[in-house]
Parts: C-alpha cells; structure tokens; sequence
C-alpha cells in the first residue's frame, strides 16, 4: 500500500462525502409531499378493507338470524323443521 493509497481515504474524502449527502430543502420538500400522499393511500386502503369486512360480517350476521334452524336436533339441516315419527 502506497502513501497515494492513504491519501485518497483521508479526512478529506470523508468530508467532500459528507458534503455530497447533505439533503437539500427541496429534496425534504419533495420527500414530505411524497409520505403524505402515501400516508393518505394507505389510510384510504385501510378504510376501504375495514367498510368491505363489516359490511360482510353484517350481511353473515343477518342471513344466520333469518335462517337460523327450526329444529331442536343439532345434526338437522339448517332450515328443516323437526319432523318425530308419531303420525
């Protein structure tokens, strides 16, 4: 390794790649503009699932109401009405 090798990783490349890091208000500007609008995306998504899910959960939630079974026999088809063997 040569003394030109040690002088190209000095403290002066650190700092000239600091310098190049740096970010610049538009850029923040940009980047602020840019989350929110995906901030805003994700929450319309979010309120978009959650009104899909309870609108079906209600609609499962009103069809067991309505058709829940008429018979006292666990194993009978939903629906069928208790049908005994005295005739």
């Amino acid at each position: 390794m040569s003394d030109h090798d040690l002088e190209n990783h000095g403290p002066r490349q650190a700092t000239a790649t600091l310098e190049s890091m740096k970010i610049e208000p538009q850029e923040l500007q940009f980047f602020d503009d840019e989350d929110r609008v995906a901030g805003q995306a994700i929450g319309k998504l979010l309120c978009f699932f959650f009104v899909i899910l309870l609108t079906l959960m209600a609609s499962v939630t009103a069809w067991s109401v309505y058709n829940d079974s008429r018979s006292d026999d666990p194993q009978a088809d939903v629906g069928s009405a208790y049908h005994t063997d005295e005739h």
